[in-house]
Parts: C-alpha cells; structure tokens; sequence
C-alpha cells in the first residue's frame, strides 16, 4: 500500500476508505472481518497502469478505459502466485460485478466490496 500511496495518492485513499467501510459493515453483520484485507488489495494493480491514464482528470477514452478494466484480472493473478494472498484472489478478480460472475452466484463478501467501491467512487 505504501508503494500505491507514492505512486498515487487517491488510489490508496480509495482502498482505506474502502476497507474501512468494509470492515464496518462486516462487524455489523457479523461476517468474517479479514475481508478488509481484500478491500485493501483491490486495485493494487493500478500500481502498474500510466500515470497518463490513472490520473487523467475527465473522461477515459476507449483504450485507456479497455486497459482499466484489466486490472482485477491482472491483479488476481499476482496474488494466485503468493500463498498467504491467494485466499483473496477470487475477490480481488470479480469486485467489478459486472465483469464476472452474476446475481446470486457473487458472495455476500463481494457484494459488501463491490458495494463499498462504488459508495467512496461517487463521494
């Protein structure tokens, strides 16, 4: 995180605030708190994409938007390679909803991240 943190400063706030919110609601319904730790490391990845293209004000074009949108995969797979991160690997992969698995078939878990990366996007 430290590392995401240099390289963008709104990246690694986004995942605090959102593993803040995560471990919030995951207390309050009383769910296994360690998915904070998957909030943490959702877009870790981002650590790899331009600069141009991650800190660009106003709208993303086509390709910069089809470059975005590899980042759960990407990231997925960097965690498959390490045994204590694998575990979040299946999270990190479909926190965009939309891209992966559908309706009932997503995790309670993942709907709580998916849910949170949307609340501190729009705010």
């Amino acid at each position: 995180m430290a590392a995401l943190d240099a390289k963008s400063p709104y990246t690694a706030g986004h995942s605090k605030s959102v593993s803040d919110m995560v471990e919030i609601l995951c207390r309050l319904l009383g769910l296994n708190r360690m998915m904070h730790i998957a909030a943490h490391l959702h877009d870790i990845v981002k650590i790899g994409i331009d600069d141009a293209i991650l800190n660009k004000e106003g709208k993303l074009d086509e390709q910069e938007w089809e470059m975005m949108k590899t980042h759960p995969q990407i990231g997925a797979n960097i965690l498959d390679k390490s045994h204590l991160l694998a575990p979040f690997s299946k999270i990190v992969l479909h926190h965009h909803e939309r891209y992966g698995l559908n309706g009932k078939e997503i995790p309670l878990g993942l709907r709580i991240i998916a849910l949170c990366d949307s609340i501190d996007t729009m705010t």
